[in-house]
């Protein structure tokens, strides 16, 4: 179980990360939360939708990584297969949390119970003076990023609602085995919506640069189906060891 705690030089200067062991934090997520800043990179290899949180009714973006809660068609073998890792994924196992009773100032956080900490081996958090090592600043820098980028997401998230540009999208997908499976509660942006919005808006929407963000979630969509292949390679590679078991 997660321990979250903010990070402290007296108390965490020994604690060393296995940056080897950073992306298997996420082998068994679905959905990985995105940022607009790393649309155009995550778009190139994972589908991204936006999901509804039930209680609040605020959309996320996030990149599909499987079809059910608990499997991450992109971790193979014990390791990420993906040339780009979302920026959620590589700062593991660290956290933004708060300082302050109105959340207003912001505390660099991390999991103590993480598999990523090591005493012996990996990249330490400070050195023998006590000062952050170029590790920790460079980790600073992705959270930073990621705490920017929640504030421009939201944002994004909000104009696409104004202009309704928003659908559910509902997949009925058929695997090789003849499993089939329904993924229901995720959107995406309505291209209909889209191709039809008054001129003004449309320029709007680009003057806010915005388009390329619209256009690759549109565009990677279309990895659904390397998803799909690759739920596949899983099945079959499962079915020859059930059968290399029962031979046995």
């Amino acid at each position: 179980m997660a321990r979250i705690t903010a990070i402290n030089k007296t108390h965490h200067r020994d604690i060393k990360i296995r940056r080897d062991k950073v992306e298997a934090q996420s082998a068994n997520s679905h959905m990985i939360p995105v940022i607009v800043s790393e649309l155009l990179k995550a778009a190139t290899q994972y589908p991204i939708i936006f999901t509804k949180n039930r209680e609040t009714g605020r959309f996320a973006c996030v990149a599909l990584c499987g079809f059910e809660p608990g499997e991450n068609l992109f971790w193979r073998n014990g390791e990420w297969d993906g040339i780009y890792v979302p920026l959620n994924v590589a700062r593991q196992p660290f956290f933004v949390g708060s300082d302050d009773a109105n959340g207003s100032e912001f505390a660099l956080c991390i999991d103590v119970e993480s598999e990523c900490i090591d005493r012996a081996e990996g990249e330490a958090l400070f050195d023998a003076q006590g000062d952050e090592t170029a590790y920790l600043q460079s980790v600073q820098a992705v959270l930073g990023q990621l705490v920017d980028g929640e504030t421009q997401t939201g944002q994004f998230i909000d104009k696409l609602i104004e202009h309704d540009l928003l659908t559910e999208l509902s997949l009925d997908i058929k695997f090789d085995n003849d499993d089939k499976q329904k993924i229901q509660g995720i959107y995406t942006v309505n291209e209909e919506k889209l191709n039809a919005i008054a001129n003004d808006a449309l320029a709007a929407l680009h003057a806010a640069g915005y388009l390329p963000w619209i256009y690759a979630m549109v565009v990677s969509l279309g990895h659904i189906y390397g998803l799909v292949q690759r739920k596949n390679a899983a099945l079959a590679k499962a079915q020859q060891w059930y059968q290399a078991d029962g031979e046995q």
